[in-house]
């Protein structure tokens, strides 16, 4: 008549908080703190500039037009990361600069899948 239902609850091998088994035997505070998602992705990168007629050049031989802060610079820097293939990419834009400074930051945001395997 009545169906008992049983959780299995296992603890963090870090913190000791109360988690649904897993193969890391980690919370997901803890496998945040010891798992980088961002190693593979690097943290910048050089695109080359031509200041006579104002160019980037997007390889391997073609110098494109694109204005700061445009949709055609945030596709050419983020086509310079080449760790970005293996995630999902949720947003992208530009964090302001001086323009003198001849950087450009870009704040993008993804999502990467961490695949957890159960043997039963």
């Amino acid at each position: 008549m009545y169906k008992q239902l049983f959780f299995i609850c296992s603890l963090c091998c870090e913190c000791g908080t109360l988690i649904e088994p897993n193969p890391a035997n980690m919370c997901v505070v803890c496998l945040r703190n010891h798992v980088d998602i961002t190693e593979g992705i690097p943290k910048q990168a050089t695109l080359q500039f031509c200041k006579g007629c104002e160019r980037y050049l997007q390889p391997p031989a073609e110098w494109i037009h694109a204005a700061l802060e445009s949709r055609e610079l945030l596709s050419l820097c983020l086509k310079k990361l080449k760790g970005l293939n293996r995630v999902k990419l949720i947003d992208a834009g530009f964090v302001w600069t001086e323009p003198h400074s001849k950087r450009l930051k870009v704040n993008f945001l993804y999502v990467i899948q961490i695949k957890l395997r159960r043997k039963y």
